[in-house]
């Protein structure tokens, strides 16, 4: 009896075709993931970073305004509805909400931005156990439908199909969990430059309405 290969790569060669199909779907789906996770970890760093430096020195924002950064759109988006507002007959607290209200309208637009594919994260960690699952079923019954051809129950003939399906299930974990771990990490990055955010927001609104701060319009 020849050997069989049992590395990976000879389980995936030998597996049923749909279940190739599934393990490479897999595959990609995986690499797709670590690409978005690598973007992501880069650019909300860097955007967290500048956040919490410019809620620590808000004035800064209004004496030079940063328009590459999340911070700087903001203070951009206030100082323009400030101007736009600087005759509008209206009480002081109406001008500073409606100041307030173009900031958290920009930080809204740069949360949204920044939540650009993650859902690929949240459908991967959701999904790919269940798609890895699904191989795995079928590579069992192409397992036992193998035996029922033979009519040999030898662990030589039925643990390489077995292997081949288990392979699926270990793909679908391989890309969900770092899907997943991924996913909830930015999710709380997020909310940590919401916060941030909104804290900015209040802190501009003040220095721009209150009346020491009329003349910029």
């Amino acid at each position: 009896m020849s050997e069989v290969d049992t590395s990976l790569l000879g389980l995936f060669l030998r597996a049923d075709p749909l279940v190739k199909a599934i393990m490479a779907g897999l595959l990609a789906l995986s690499v797709i993931c670590w690409g978005v996770i690598i973007d992501k970890a880069i650019q909300l760093g860097r955007v967290h970073r500048q956040a919490r430096s410019a809620s620590r020195e808000p004035q800064s924002l209004l004496e030079r305004v940063p328009g590459d950064t999340l911070a700087g759109r903001i203070a951009a988006a206030g100082i323009e509805e400030h101007r736009h507002l600087a005759d509008a007959a209206i009480s002081l607290t109406e001008r500073r909400e409606q100041v307030e209200q173009a900031m958290r309208t920009a930080l809204g637009r740069e949360l949204q931005s920044l939540e650009r594919y993650l859902p690929i994260l949240a459908s991967t960690g959701s999904a790919a156990p269940f798609i890895g699952l699904f191989g795995t079923v079928w590579g069992i019954m192409n397992a036992f439908s193998a035996i029922a051809r033979t009519n040999n129950t030898a662990l030589s003939v039925v643990a390489p199909g077995i292997a081949e399906a288990l392979l699926a299930t270990g793909m679908g974990l391989m890309a969900a969990i770092p899907a997943v771990v991924a996913f909830n990490k930015f999710a709380t990055d997020l909310k940590n430059i919401a916060a941030h955010g909104n804290h900015l927001i209040s802190d501009l609104g003040g220095r721009l309405t209150r009346p020491a701060a009329r003349g910029m319009a």
